[in-house]
């Protein structure tokens, strides 16, 4: 059977990935065998999944749905019915950081990137704003940049430090772990004028 593999984060024993295909999450083994074919059918309840952090120790969140009944799943292992835990429209690009102790959450539409203090048993609470998404609507005195009242925020991710990187239509925005927007990485093919047909 072929796959076409979007997304992937680590598992105890393997890997969870998103099959384009089906638009379904499966599981890995260590081998790189499909595991388990459909852990998350998006067929069913809750929808077409978008993107997966998992937890060091164990289990994992996704980003799935449309509109206002899109938010984040969790599941604690293959075979649990997914739980939703946050609430929060066209969720998309999701982290965990370094301690696994905060989630980190963007959505589209969206200019926030928001922080949820995670329990052990998957529970989210607590959440906030921790940074602003760069967005190219002259507010910040750059009058050469394609006006956009949505920064498309997609993928996301933590590093060892903290710092956030998410990828964006103006670009990987890269801040702090405090929140501070440190920078803009425009790649060559995607420029911060951007054209769709490249």
């Amino acid at each position: 059977e072929e796959l076409e593999l979007s997304v992937l984060t680590p598992r105890s024993d393997g890997l969870w990935a998103i099959d384009r295909t089906t638009n379904t999450i499966v599981a890995i083994d260590s081998e790189g065998q499909i595991a388990e074919a459909s852990v998350i059918d998006s067929s069913q309840y809750p929808g077409q999944p978008w993107h997966l952090a998992s937890r060091p120790a164990g289990g994992l969140y996704f980003s799935a749905g449309e509109g206002d009944s899109s938010g984040v799943y969790y599941i604690s292992d293959i075979g649990d019915t997914p739980i939703q835990v946050a609430l929060l429209p066209n969720a998309r690009g999701l982290s965990l950081s370094p301690d696994g102790g905060t989630l980190y959450a963007v959505a589209d539409a969206d200019f926030n990137v928001w922080a949820f203090d995670a329990a052990t048993t998957g529970e989210l609470s607590n959440r906030r704003a921790v940074a602003e998404l760069f967005r190219g609507d002259g507010r910040y005195g750059r009058q050469d940049l394609q006006r956009s009242y949505n920064a498309a925020p997609e993928g996301m991710l933590a590093d060892a430090t903290g710092r956030l990187f998410v990828s964006t239509f103006h670009g990987l925005q890269v801040f702090s772990a405090a929140g501070r927007l440190l920078g803009i990485v425009d790649f060559p093919d995607v420029p911060l004028e951007w054209d769709r047909i490249r």
